[in-house]
């Protein structure tokens, strides 16, 4: 199968880095014989891409951050590479001349497409944590061509789509937090 490189690298930013949940800390795989979808998700924010492919059978897998990271590390001017499953289950992507043996991370992703929000979106305005809008950011900055541009459908204390460069072969969510207490501006800035 044929991988995109920009898209994982978009959907790596959103992979849980450590995690007691061993199998978020990689990239989802899902093929088809006509697509291919990345998903990554750090159990706050999610990302998704998909790919129109020509792949042999269909199936998924999960590949292991630091093989992702291998993988993203190596210089080419390839805008994609391959992934061969073998029978034994073992995997290989191939990129620039070069090899990378990889075991896919034994574990069951979760059902990421229960967490999509469907709308209509309340549009009632939510608290973020900066740190996964930057890994939304990072996302948009590697899909990007020109520009890049983040759209958030916000729907209150319940999760929001991210929508990235209006790229619709991307999906994005995020979970809101409350924040535990009130603000006021200090006594001094008055």
């Amino acid at each position: 199968m044929n991988i995109n490189l920009q898209s994982l690298k978009a959907v790596s930013h959103l992979a849980a880095k450590k995690d007691t949940r061993y199998y978020l800390v990689g990239v989802l795989v899902e093929y088809t014989e006509w697509q291919t979808i990345l998903v990554a998700t750090n159990g706050h924010a999610l990302a998704a891409r998909r790919m129109e492919t020509d792949n042999t059978g269909s199936g998924s897998f999960i590949i292991p951050l630091d093989t992702v990271d291998t993988i993203l590390r190596i210089k080419t001017k390839d805008s994609s590479f391959t992934i061969d499953v073998g029978d034994d289950g073992k995997c290989t992507a191939s990129l620039a001349g070069q090899s990378v043996l990889f075991a896919p991370v034994e574990g069951k992703f979760p059902d990421w497409r229960k967490v999509i929000p469907r709308g209509p979106f309340s549009g009632h305005a939510a608290q973020f944590q900066p740190q996964y809008l930057m890994s939304f950011q990072k996302a948009a900055e590697a899909l990007a061509r020109k520009g890049t541009s983040l759209a958030i459908a916000y729907n209150g204390n319940a999760a929001a789509l991210v929508e990235v460069n209006g790229d619709q072969d991307f999906v994005g969510v995020i979970m809101p937090y409350k924040a535990d207490t009130p603000m006021s501006s200090p006594s001094w800035s008055h």
